[in-house]
């Protein structure tokens, strides 16, 4: 993904690039898809020669029930969260394909925070923080990449605390 403004000249100190574990290709997905619409097709259109024609609208159902749980598996393996680091700002765009949501941080004013769940078994939350607004950032990602990337963040992202110093002009 591209960032929107393309005027923006400043160079980014880091670019982290998320995306979910999602190993089916479109070949692949054809191939998956092929097989239940063979061997159902197949055994429907039996049942359908021996008089129970009714099942034929059923097994039609019952393969664009898997088509379009095939379709949002793949849409969901083309999200993309791209964050960017420079010297002043941290940048984060999310998006399938195309830049859908693009929120800008001062980089010295954000904080960077893992929450822990309230449950014992579900997963923990990274969220990114500025003057009352809050951006959740790679929720799909396993707990220890979540982990690793929150350190990784807040190590990116400092606090106020760690603002660099400028030289007095005397």
């Amino acid at each position: 993904m591209e960032p929107r403004n393309p005027a923006q000249n400043k160079e980014p100190l880091t670019v982290l690039s998320l995306a979910p574990n999602c190993a089916l290709s479109d070949a692949h997905a054809r191939l998956f898809m092929g097989s239940p619409v063979f061997g159902t097709l197949i055994v429907s259109g039996r049942i359908a020669l021996a008089g129970f024609w009714l099942v034929l609208p059923f097994a039609g159902l019952e393969l664009m029930a898997v088509g379009y749980a095939l379709a949002l598996s793949l849409k969901r393996g083309r999200y993309r969260e791209v964050l960017r680091v420079f010297n002043d700002e941290f940048v984060v765009e999310k998006g399938v394909q195309n830049v859908e949501e693009r929120v800008e941080f001062p980089r010295y004013w954000a904080t960077v925070q893992l929450v822990p769940a309230r449950v014992a078994s579900y997963p923990s939350r990274l969220m990114v923080s500025c003057m009352g607004s809050t951006l959740e950032i790679g929720e799909f990602l396993t707990e220890s990449e979540r982990v690793g990337l929150g350190k990784r963040l807040i190590s990116l992202v400092g606090p106020v605390a760690t603002l660099p110093q400028v030289a007095s002009a005397r």
